[in-house]
């Protein structure tokens, strides 16, 4: 189950319309945001910078938290912009 409103729960399989930040196992990425609103992403990094990059489908978003390396997964979604 997700959260997306304090106190509602909704099931995996419900998409979420509101931003999400997931904290992700990277060396490299901190968490990795996305904002449905806006349609942007944002990746934060251990170093404490940060990047946001707009026009970006949630899809995009699901592949990178949900990939076996994130870092990897990252590094060719900007090597396809």
């Amino acid at each position: 189950m997700r959260a997306c409103i304090i106190g509602v729960m909704i099931p995996d399989t419900t998409p979420i319309l509101c931003d999400v930040v997931t904290d992700v196992d990277s060396s490299f990425i901190s968490s990795v945001a996305y904002s449905h609103a806006d349609s942007e992403m944002t990746v934060s990094f251990h170093s404490g910078s940060e990047y946001t990059f707009p026009n970006v489908d949630v899809f995009i978003y699901d592949d990178i938290v949900n990939a076996d390396s994130v870092g990897s997964a990252f590094n060719a979604f900007k090597g396809s912009l």
